[in-house]
C-alpha cells in the first residue's frame, strides 16, 4: 500500500489517502461473510469491521464481539490486501458501490 497526503486549494491537508487505485464493491451481509472465509482460506491479509464493534466504548466494544458467534456477527466491511490474481476471483460476485 502507499498513503500520500492531498493538500485542497485552501492548504487543508487530507490524510494518508491511498496513492494506488482501489475498487469498492458492496455485498450482503452473508457474501462477505463468506468472502472473510475464503479470504482466510487463501491466507489474504484482511481486515473486517462488524456492528459489534460500533457504539460504546472500545471495551464495550470488544465485550460484544466476544459474546457474539460468527454465525451471529453481522458485517459492514472487509477490506482485502494482495494479489488482484488471486482477490479477483473472490470479489467477482460482488458489484461496483455507486
Amino acid at each position: 500500500m502507499s498513503f500520500i497526503d492531498f493538500t485542497d486549494k485552501e492548504g487543508s491537508i487530507h490524510k494518508s489517502i491511498s496513492g494506488l487505485s482501489l475498487i469498492v464493491l458492496r455485498g450482503k451481509n452473508n457474501e462477505i461473510k463468506k468472502l472473510r472465509k475464503n479470504f482466510i482460506e487463501s491466507n489474504i491479509l484482511f481486515t473486517d469491521f462488524t456492528e459489534t464493534m460500533t457504539g460504546d466504548t472500545f471495551k464495550e466494544q470488544l465485550d460484544k464481539t466476544l459474546e457474539t458467534s460468527e454465525e451471529e456477527m453481522k458485517y459492514f466491511c472487509i477490506v482485502g490486501f494482495g494479489e488482484k490474481d488471486i482477490i479477483d476471483p473472490l470479489t467477482k460476485k460482488f458489484s461496483l458501490w455507486h
